[in-house]
C-alpha cells in the first residue's frame, strides 16, 4: 500500500474527534502517513476509518471461533501493509492473556506478548521464530508491558483488520492481515461495502411513540428473513403436476421435495451467514430454521446498529403498553439484497401479544354481535356465510314443508321444496358408493364454535340414509385445543351439522375427517372472523409452515393469529405437522380481500400451492352475498368498498389461484332435479335476514391465473358486464402492514369491478334448502357452505376409485376442470345481485356466478379415471 506523505499537525483534530466517540476501554492505533485510524471493541470487532474524511472504510473482527474477550492491543507495520491485533483469551487449565503485539522496524517480524512471554513470528508464513520467557513469573506482565511500550514508542500504530496464528503450545491467539494481500486463503481483509435502504417505515401509527435509543446492555433477537427460492415458480410446478396434458400429471411432491424446492438457496444462505460472520458474529451464536427460511442470533444494540446502518430506539405502545424495539429504517449490504427478504427487530412494530387478548391491527378491529340466543342454530357473526333460520316446530311453515315432504326417503318429488340426499344423488347422478380405500378420507375444516352432535347424526341418518349406522360420526382431528363434538343440543353448531349431513350420503363408506381449530376461548372471539384460524390449521397440516418465510413474515401473524400456550386455553405448543392432510379439504368459511394484509394473503395462499404439490384438493364456499359483502358487515353499510361504497368486494382466501371454489345453485319452486338448475337468489326477508346468492367477482390482488385466461377472456367477450371497470392490482410488498387501497386501484376509472383479477368461483353445486336437523330440530338450511362439501364429496369418491386402480390423488383441480368443462352442467340463468346492481349474470361458459357449473360424476368419474 502506497501512501502519501501528510501534513500531521492537520490531522490532530480529525483524530481527536473520532476518538471522542469511542467506548473508554477501546484499543487505538493511527497510521498518520495514510491517514488511518483504527480501534478494537471489546466484542472484537475492529473499525478502520479514514482520518481526513471521518468515513467508517471496513469493519473487522478477529477469527471466527478462535478468540473471546477484549482487544488488548492493535498495531500497524512501519509501511502500513500489516496490521496485528491481539486479545484476550481465558483457558480452563492456562489463563493465558495476550497482552501486546508490535511490529520490528524492518516489518519482517511480529512481536506478541502475553501472561507467559514473548514470542517472534515470522510475518510472511506465520512461523513462530523464537520465544523469551521471563525468569521470574511475577514479573512476566511487567516485562511484556514494557516491552510493548517501547515497540510503541518507535512505532506509528494503527488498528486495521487481522488474520489468526495459533501456537498450539501457548494457546493464545495472534491475529494478523496483510492489506491488499490475505495471509492464507480465507485471510482476505474486509472491504468497503456499500449498503442500500432496504426498508423504511413512512409513517409512525398514533398508538406508538418513539422513545429513546435502546439500552447498550439489552440484547436483541435478531431475525432474518431469507428469501425463499423460485417462489416465483410455484404456479409452474403446481401446473406441471396437476395440468391433464403433462407427462407429469398425477406425480406429486413429498413433504420433503417441496421444502427443497422453496428453500433459500445455497448461495442465499452462505452469502448471508458470511456478511454476518465477517461482521463478528459467530456461526455458534447463528441458528439456522428447519425449514432453512431464516437465520436468527442475539445481539447487542452497538452490533445491531452497525450491521444495518441504523439506530435502534424503543417505542412505546399507547394500546397494550408494551414496549419494542425498533428503528426507522435500515441498510443492507448492496450484493445481499436480493438474498435478505425482511429483518427484525426492523420498521415493523408488534405489539406484545398474550393468549387471552390479542390485539389486532388498528383498522381491522371489529366487534360483531351474535344472537346467544339461537346459538347453534344461526350465526349472526360475520361468518360469510348464510344459514338458513329454523324451521321452528309447530309454526306454519314447518308444517307446510314436513306435509309437501314425502315419508319416503327417496322421493324427488318435492326437491323444489326441501333438498334430501336422494336430490342431490339425482340432480348429480351420483351413485351410492360401496367401498372404501385404506388411504381416503374426506376432510372438513369446522372453527367458529361448530360443535356436532351425535343425537342430530343420528337422527339424521334414521331419516334420510337408514344405510349408514346409527353412531357414525366423523375421524377427530382437533388442533390446539379444538373441540370437536358436544352433548348438549343447545351448543350444537349449524355449520357443522350441514357439512356433515351433507357429506355422510355421499362417501359413506368412506370416512370424514373433521379438523377443529383453535381452542373455545379463541373461537369465541368475535375479531377470530377475520382470520378463521386457516394459519393454525395450516401448520398442524404442514410443519414448515410454521415458520416458513415469504412476503415479509415469518410464520403466524402475531396480530392475527392465535399465539399458543394459550392462558385459560390450550396450553400445549402450536402444534406443527401434527396431521397428515386428508386428499381432498371442504371449508365453508371465508372473509374478504379487503380485511387482511396482502403479505398475509399472498404467503398463506402459497401454502395452498405447495400443499397442492403434494396432491390435496382445497374447495371454499365462495360467499354468499353476491359481489359484495353483508351489509353492516365491517365493510361498509352496503357490505361495498371503496371511498364511495360502490365498488364490489371479493372474498378470501377465494381468490387465491391454488384453491377451487365453489359457487350456489338452487332448484326454483315448480322446477325438478331433471330441470336446469339457476343460480341461487333468495331476496331478504324470511327465511334470510339478508340477501343471499352466489358469491362471486374478480380478485384485487392476484392476476387471472393461465389456466382460466381463456374462460374468462370468453366470458367478456361474449356477455360484457354493463359496468365501468378498472384494471389494477395491489402492489407487491413485505410490508406485512400494508392492505388493499381500492381507490388507488379504481383511480379516475370510475369502474366497480376488477377487469384483470382472478375469477371467482371456479364451479357449483345446490346451496338451498337443504335438508338439516341441528340441536335435535328438522330445518333447512343452504349457503355456498353447503354446495362446498357437496363438490366435494364428489371429487373424493372419484379419489377413491383412482386409488383402487393404483392411481394418485386428483390434487390441484383448477387445471383439470377448465380443460374439459363439458363434464360439468352449465349453469346459465341467474344473477348474484349486490353493490345496488345486479351483480353478474350466469351465462354459457364459465361466468363469475356460477363458474364452469354443477358435477355430473359419470363423466367426470369417465374423465378422471381416463388420466394417469
Amino acid at each position: 500500500m502506497q501512501c502519501k506523505s501528510t501534513n500531521i499537525p492537520s490531522l490532530v483534530d480529525a483524530i481527536a474527534t473520532l476518538a471522542s466517540h469511542l467506548p473508554e476501554e477501546a484499543k487505538i492505533a493511527v497510521h498518520l502517513r495514510c491517514q488511518l485510524l483504527a480501534f478494537g471493541y471489546y466484542d472484537n470487532v475492529i473499525d478502520l476509518w479514514n482520518i481526513a474524511t471521518a468515513v467508517l472504510t471496513a469493519t473487522l473482527k478477529l477469527h471466527e471461533g478462535v478468540t473471546i474477550g477484549t482487544i488488548k492491543s492493535i498495531t500497524f507495520s512501519s509501511d502500513g501493509n500489516l496490521l496485528a491485533a491481539g486479545s484476550e483469551w481465558h483457558i480452563m487449565r492456562e489463563n493465558v492473556i495476550l497482552q501486546s503485539v508490535a511490529f520490528l522496524p524492518d516489518g519482517k517480524l511480529l512481536a506478541s506478548g502475553s501472561t507467559e512471554g514473548i514470542k517472534f513470528w515470522d510475518t510472511a508464513t506465520g512461523v513462530l521464530k523464537r520465544t523469551v520467557k521471563a525468569a521470574d513469573p511475577h514479573s512476566q506482565q511487567d516485562t511484556v508491558t514494557n516491552f510493548h511500550y517501547y515497540i510503541e514508542y518507535h512505532f506509528l500504530q494503527f488498528g486495521c483488520r487481522i488474520r489468526t496464528v495459533e501456537d498450539m503450545a501457548l494457546r493464545a491467539t495472534l491475529l494478523l492481515l496483510t492489506l491488499g494481500l490475505a495471509w492464507t486463503a480465507d485471510a482476505a481483509p474486509s472491504r468497503e461495502v456499500k449498503h442500500v435502504l432496504h426498508e423504511k417505515r413512512d409513517s409512525l401509527p398514533e398508538r406508538w411513540t418513539k422513545r429513546d435509543r435502546v439500552p447498550r446492555d439489552k440484547l436483541l433477537p435478531m431475525r432474518i428473513g431469507l428469501a425463499q427460492s423460485n417462489l416465483e415458480k410455484a404456479y409452474e410446478h403446481l401446473l406441471d403436476v396437476s395440468h391433464p396434458d403433462s407427462a407429469n400429471y398425477g406425480k406429486h411432491w413429498t413433504p420433503e421435495e417441496v421444502i427443497k424446492a422453496f428453500q433459500p438457496s445455497d448461495k442465499t444462505v452462505e452469502s448471508v451467514k458470511t456478511w454476518l460472520t465477517d461482521n463478528g458474529i459467530s456461526s455458534k451464536r447463528i441458528t439456522h430454521s428447519d425449514n432453512r427460511g431464516w437465520l436468527a442470533f442475539f445481539a447487542t444494540p452497538d452490533e445491531a446498529e452497525r450491521l444495518l446502518k441504523t439506530e435502534f430506539h424503543e417505542f412505546e405502545d399507547s394500546v397494550t403498553g408494551g414496549i419494542m424495539p425498533a428503528c426507522d429504517e435500515y441498510h443492507v449490504p448492496h450484493h445481499l439484497k436480493e438474498h435478505v427478504d425482511y429483518i427484525t427487530p426492523g420498521i415493523k412494530l408488534l405489539a406484545p401479544v398474550d393468549g387471552q387478548n390479542r390485539i389486532k391491527r388498528d383498522n381491522m378491529v371489529r366487534v360483531v354481535s351474535e344472537d346467544k340466543s339461537k346459538r347453534g342454530k344461526t350465526l349472526t357473526r360475520r361468518v360469510n356465510h348464510a344459514l338458513r333460520d329454523p324451521l321452528e316446530e309447530g309454526s306454519a311453515r314447518a308444517e307446510a314443508v314436513r306435509a309437501a315432504m314425502s315419508t319416503d326417503p327417496n322421493d324427488l318429488s318435492t326437491c323444489d321444496v326441501a333438498i334430501s340426499p336422494a336430490c342431490v344423488a339425482a340432480l348429480y347422478k351420483i351413485p351410492p358408493a360401496t367401498r372404501a380405500h385404506p388411504n381416503n378420507s374426506l376432510g372438513i375444516f369446522e372453527s367458529e364454535l361448530q360443535f356436532y352432535t351425535q343425537q342430530d347424526l343420528d337422527l339424521f341418518f334414521a331419516n334420510f340414509t337408514p344405510q349408514i349406522p346409527q353412531g357414525t360420526h366423523p375421524i377427530a382431528a382437533n388442533i390446539d385445543g379444538g373441540q370437536q363434538s358436544t352433548t348438549d343440543p343447545y351448543y350444537a353448531g349449524g355449520e357443522v351439522s350441514l357439512d356433515l349431513q351433507l357429506a355422510y350420503p355421499i362417501v359413506y363408506p368412506q370416512t370424514i375427517t373433521d379438523y377443529e381449530v383453535d381452542d373455545f376461548i379463541v373461537q369465541s372471539n368475535p375479531n377470530d372472523t377475520y382470520t378463521f384460524g386457516f394459519n393454525t390449521f395450516l401448520d398442524a397440516l404442514d410443519g414448515s409452515y410454521c415458520t416458513f418465510s415469504a412476503y415479509g413474515e415469518t410464520g403466524n401473524d402475531p396480530y392475527l393469529d392465535q399465539s399458543y400456550p394459550d392462558p385459560g386455553g390450550w396450553q400445549g405448543e402450536l402444534m406443527c405437522g401434527v396431521y397428515k392432510p386428508t386428499n381432498v379439504i371442504s371449508v365453508s368459511y371465508g372473509g374478504q380481500e379487503v380485511d387482511l394484509p396482502l403479505s398475509y394473503q399472498r404467503r398463506q395462499c402459497l401454502e395452498y400451492a405447495k400443499l397442492g404439490l403434494q396432491g390435496v384438493s382445497f374447495l371454499f364456499a365462495s360467499g354468499d352475498s353476491g359481489v359484495s359483502n353483508y351489509p353492516n358487515s365491517g365493510d361498509g353499510p352496503t357490505g361495498c368498498i371503496g371511498s364511495k361504497l360502490n365498488v364490489f368486494n371479493p372474498t378470501w382466501p377465494n381468490t387465491c389461484p391454488y384453491v377451487t371454489n365453489v359457487g350456489a345453485t338452487k332448484v326454483y319452486p315448480g322446477k325438478t332435479v331433471w330441470d336446469p338448475e339457476s343460480a341461487v337468489f333468495d331476496p331478504a326477508g324470511h327465511p334470510y335476514s339478508v340477501n343471499y346468492s352466489s358469491g362471486g367477482g374478480f380478485s384485487n390482488v392476484f392476476p387471472i391465473p393461465d389456466y382460466q385466461q381463456d374462460a374468462v377472456a370468453n366470458f367478456f367477450k361474449e356477455h360484457n358486464p354493463p359496468y365501468p371497470y378498472y384494471s389494477a392490482l395491489a402492489p407487491d410488498t413485505n410490508d406485512i402492514q400494508q392492505m388493499i387501497d381500492i381507490d388507488s386501484l379504481v383511480g379516475n376509472t370510475g369502474g366497480i369491478y376488477n377487469r384483470i383479477g382472478r375469477g371467482v368461483p371456479d364451479v357449483a353445486a345446490n346451496g338451498d334448502n337443504i335438508v338439516v336437523y341441528n340441536g335435535g330440530n328438522y330445518t333447512l338450511s343452504g349457503g355456498t357452505s353447503a354446495s362446498t362439501p357437496i363438490f366435494a364429496s364428489v371429487i373424493n369418491r372419484i379419489n377413491d376409485e383412482r386409488l383402487w386402480a393404483g392411481k394418485s390423488p386428483l390434487g390441484f383441480l383448477n387445471p383439470s376442470l377448465y380443460a374439459n368443462p363439458s363434464m360439468l352442467n352449465d349453469i346459465t340463468n341467474g344473477t348474484n345481485p349486490g353493490c345496488d346492481t345486479l351483480g353478474f349474470s350466469a351465462v354459457p361458459g364459465w361466468d363469475p356466478v356460477t363458474g364452469l357449473g354443477t358435477p355430473n360424476f359419470p363423466k367426470m368419474l369417465k374423465y378422471y379415471m381416463s388420466l394417469p
